[in-house]
């Protein structure tokens, strides 16, 4: 009898370890239509300028240890000149 029980226990330890979640980083999508970079560059108190750059990229969360959170995004930016 106490052979089944200790058995039980063991096998109930074993599957609630295995069953935690791990506390892994979370990684987020940015949504393209809704993330951006938006800029305003004032030019000697004349006038300013702005903009709106799209973004596409993740975010990685990481809530047990914040310091390793971190952004990866690409900018796209169109660039034109005109003389």
């Amino acid at each position: 009898m106490i052979w089944i029980l200790r058995h039980f226990f063991t096998t109930i330890t074993i599957l609630f370890a295995v069953s935690l979640p791990l506390h892994a980083a979370e990684k987020l999508t940015l949504d393209p239509q809704h993330s951006y970079v938006l800029w305003k560059i004032n030019h000697l108190g004349f006038s300013s300028q702005s903009g709106k750059w799209y973004v596409n990229g993740f975010v990685t969360l990481d809530k047990d240890k914040p310091q390793n959170s971190k952004v990866e995004a690409t900018i796209g930016m169109v660039l034109s000149q005109k003389f």
